[in-house]
């Protein structure tokens, strides 16, 4: 699974067998769709949200895309940058 990230689907399989991964990427979730009117009621025109992991190509990638395909059914312009695969 090395060669592998946390966008391809033997990755994605593998992290939704975790009850735990799917409750942390929700509180994570929630957290953002909470303070996300704020930021644009104070006119910021973007906010960036960091996620990390030990080697950067699994884990904080599964969880990056799950949180930008949640926001994207409700938002505009969702960017993601995967430092270690770009």
């Amino acid at each position: 699974m090395r060669p592998l990230s946390g966008r391809d689907a033997a990755i994605r399989d593998y992290f939704t067998k975790f009850p735990e991964v799917a409750h942390y990427i929700e509180q994570i979730r929630g957290l953002l769709a909470t303070w996300l009117p704020r930021f644009e009621a104070d006119q910021r025109s973007y906010i960036t949200v960091g996620i990390g992991c030990t080697g950067g190509r699994h884990r904080s990638v599964y969880i990056v895309e799950r949180l930008a395909e949640a926001f994207r059914e409700t938002r505009e312009h969702v960017m993601t940058f995967h430092r270690e695969l770009e």
